[in-house]
């Protein structure tokens, strides 16, 4: 059972919108998420500039506060049990 921190409540408590990533790459269509990682591994996006980043060895329980991204990928994220907070 992972424990969340209070700076990980916050975050996800500023999110108006949840979704789970389940199945294929997820465009996203705001300007500012969180990525809650619900088991330990790498969480691969796409920002708006064009770059593609891998965060390597997420630890479960961690929320990735990011901003101006564009896709989390299926394919090289390791990481599971991920849900994501969209932010107006």
């Amino acid at each position: 059972m992972s424990v969340m921190n209070l700076a990980n409540i916050s975050l996800l408590a500023g999110c108006k919108y949840y979704a789970d990533m389940t199945g294929g790459d997820q465009v996203i269509i705001t300007a500012s998420t969180c990525i809650y990682v619900g088991s330990t591994g790498d969480v691969k996006v796409d920002f708006e500039n064009g770059e593609t980043v891998t965060f390597s060895g997420v630890p479960t329980g961690q929320v990735l506060a990011l901003k101006k991204i564009t896709k989390i990928y299926e394919t090289g994220t390791s990481a599971t049990k991920l849900v994501i907070g969209y932010i107006e």
